[in-house]
């Protein structure tokens, strides 16, 4: 395992492991960095990054390959880059300290929801998706959102207060490269909704 052509280390292991496995076992013994976990890097051999989904013998030649540990981008897309249905309409949406670093987005009013972003250049890779929230001091009516496009489901609930805070809301697998993502949250059941303020949705 190299980085910028320094050794960091050799392990040995089943070939018949994923690369998945192969990275998460490289945080286990901290020749990754342990606390950011596998999401936080790629290994590359030769100019290909290695997809997580991957089987070691299949792409790695015996018996010593040498692979390098490319530490990725965390990605953050910032209020001034989410819209979505009816973000436009000052019924519906305000944009809260707009232009400055803590420009939020926050849902006034709306029968049905559906906000995102769109992430480009994205390497392939395992990624969290990451949602900055709080509800608005008027509260807020909790409800569930599907996160596409991995249709997995976030429901804040209790846990959205007042103050901001980083929620993990899905698992994104790309097998291949990608130039464009879109990220969305999604509601379209139950009454009217109010009181959710986001403030960055990010790729980490």
């Amino acid at each position: 395992m190299l980085m910028s052509g320094e050794t960091l280390g050799s392990v040995t292991l089943p070939v018949s492991w994923t690369v998945r496995e192969l990275k998460a076992h490289l945080c286990q013994v901290e020749i990754a960095n342990k606390g950011a976990g596998p999401n936080a890097f790629s290994l590359l051999y030769r100019d290909s990054i290695l997809k997580d989904a991957t089987v070691v013998d299949e792409i790695l030649p015996s018996p010593n390959p040498s692979v390098y540990l490319v530490q990725q981008k965390k990605r953050v897309n910032t209020a001034k880059d989410i819209a979505g249905a009816h973000t436009g309409n000052p019924q519906y949406f305000k944009r809260e300290n707009e232009g400055t670093e803590d420009e939020a987005l926050v849902l006034l009013n709306v029968c049905w929801f559906s906000v995102g972003t769109t992430f480009h250049s994205i390497p392939a890779g395992t990624y969290n998706v990451l949602v900055e929230a709080a509800k608005d001091s008027s509260g807020w009516t909790p409800f569930e959102m599907q996160v596409k496009p991995t249709k997995e489901r976030w429901a804040p609930g209790a846990q959205l207060t007042e103050e901001f805070q980083e929620f993990r809301v899905a698992e994104l697998i790309l097998d291949e490269p990608t130039e464009e993502v879109r990220i969305d949250l999604f509601n379209t059941d139950g009454p009217w909704r109010r009181g959710l303020k986001i403030r960055s949705i990010t790729l980490e």
